[in-house]
């Protein structure tokens, strides 16, 4: 096979790789609808703050750190709380809470830069 020439597959290759995917999907499909039913936002004790005081930052590199978003963000008023949303395993799912102490901090931030991506 040459350079930038892609693997032929025979059918009944395809044919498996085609099966694995559609189980991979039905699989993902199956683990949503479980985290959709038992995730309760009541319960979680760490989804606290007021939504008025309250940014939602998303497209976090996964690298990124609250004090990384603490330290971008302070200019523009004093934080109470930064949050990034990690899954079980600890690793961050890409997307961060910032609660400011008032609702004018929040307000008052300017268009915002790509920071992390």
């Amino acid at each position: 096979m040459e350079e930038g020439e892609e693997p032929v597959f025979t059918h009944a290759e395809e044919t498996k790789r085609q099966i694995r995917r559609e189980e991979r999907k039905a699989k993902r499909i199956e683990l949503f609808k479980i985290a959709k039913e038992t995730y309760k936002p009541t319960d979680d004790g760490e989804a606290v703050g007021d939504p008025y005081k309250t940014l939602f930052i998303s497209r976090l590199h996964k690298a990124a750190t609250e004090t990384d978003l603490r330290r971008e963000f302070e200019g523009y008023g004093t934080i109470e709380r930064v949050r990034i949303v990690r899954d079980k395993k600890s690793r961050s799912r890409g997307y961060a809470f910032i609660v400011y102490e008032r609702e004018r901090d929040m307000k008052g931030l300017p268009f915002l830069p790509i920071l992390f991506n």
